[in-house]
């Protein structure tokens, strides 16, 4: 590393820190968090977390450090990794306590359940369970095929979604494929579950529960995708004219937005439009034309905060609204936005 980029580095970090405001927090039902990350070409330095008050147009920077581009909120507590220590931060009394001291740092996407119970961590091997009342540390994947990551817990508790990653051979061909697929982790009797996949040798993005726990909801070979736990069957929701990508469902359950691109592009100018879809109507409808990434809901349900390439922008369902937030700033990437309720 060159002297020059050494000084714009350092420089980068205190920029992360400014506010032209005192450093104090103001917390509201819309309050929001984000991560500010220094970027600069092929370059990400570390991550920053900031709490943002809308109806103030107020920021706030923590006094906590990350060690990971991760973060969770539960009760509009924040819980992050420093380390190989998990703990959470407090806004409202700006308040830390230690969660749990993981064992080494070889470890990846911690996960705490709703009721805050329990924990769950990949290894890069395994999925480990922690009884945060106990300390007991528990390998609930030990012996199953191929290695796990990404655990995500069910919005009542009871289950864990992991992400499985396998190598399989099809049958023409004298190769295997690096693939994955999803499986369900039951807390209550200990058993597992398979999350039918549209494709077994192809990858899928992201999934994310229903708020009611019934459901599950993922991007592969460039649609979405909806696994009802009720009936163990899996829907298309989105057609094969578009590339569809990031599902989340809103916190009633009735709706799903998605990333929206056209194929008809053809890769020239690609662009990721916000788009909803309603359950009841089976209907879809673009919501900004901005290329963008990150949607989160709020907890009615009608608001959705996402970020573009200029900024962070807030939807107002009720008056169908598109309105920036947050500009951007120069060698600052807005990340992970999430509602503090």
């Amino acid at each position: 590393m060159n002297s020059s980029f050494k000084i714009l580095a350092c420089l980068s970090v205190l920029c992360l820190s400014c506010d032209d405001e005192p450093n104090e927090i103001k917390f509201g039902e819309d309050t929001f968090s984000y991560l500010q990350i220094a970027s600069y070409g092929d370059y990400f330095g570390g991550a920053q977390l900031v709490i943002f008050d809308i109806t103030n147009n107020h920021q706030y920077v923590p006094p906590i450090n990350l060690s990971s581009f991760e973060y969770q909120t539960i009760e509009a507590k924040i819980y992050f990794q420093d380390g190989t220590e998990i703990l959470n931060f407090d806004p409202k009394n700006e308040e830390t306590r230690s969660v749990f001291q993981l064992p080494d740092d070889f470890n990846s996407g911690f996960h705490v359940s709703p009721d805050k119970k329990f924990l769950t961590y990949s290894d890069y091997e395994d999925i480990n369970l922690v009884n945060l009342e106990t300390g007991d540390i528990t390998n609930i994947t030990q012996g199953k095929e191929g290695d796990f990551r990404n655990t995500k817990w069910s919005p009542n508790g009871q289950m864990v979604v992991v992400r499985n990653n396998i190598s399989k051979k099809q049958e023409s061909e004298d190769y295997t494929t690096s693939t994955a697929n999803f499986k369900i982790y039951s807390l209550d009797d200990q058993s597992w579950q398979d999350v039918e996949m549209y494709s077994e040798f192809a990858s899928p993005g992201r999934i994310n529960w229903s708020p009611n726990s019934d459901a599950l909801v993922y991007n592969q070979n460039s649609a979405v995708f909806m696994f009802s736990l009720k009936n163990n069957t899996l829907s298309r929701i989105t057609s094969e004219e578009i590339v569809a990508t990031n599902p989340t469902f809103s916190k009633d359950g009735k709706m799903i937005t998605y990333y929206k691109s056209d194929l008809s592009q053809n890769g020239d100018n690609w662009q990721d439009h916000l788009t909803i879809y309603k359950l009841e109507t089976e209907t879809h409808h673009v919501l900004s034309e901005l290329n963008s990434f990150g949607a989160s809901w709020n907890d009615t349900s009608t608001k959705i905060l996402y970020g573009a390439e200029d900024g962070i922008y807030l939807y107002d369902l009720s008056s169908e609204t598109n309105q920036m937030i947050l500009a951007s700033r120069e060698s600052i990437f807005y990340y992970l936005f999430q509602w503090l309720h």
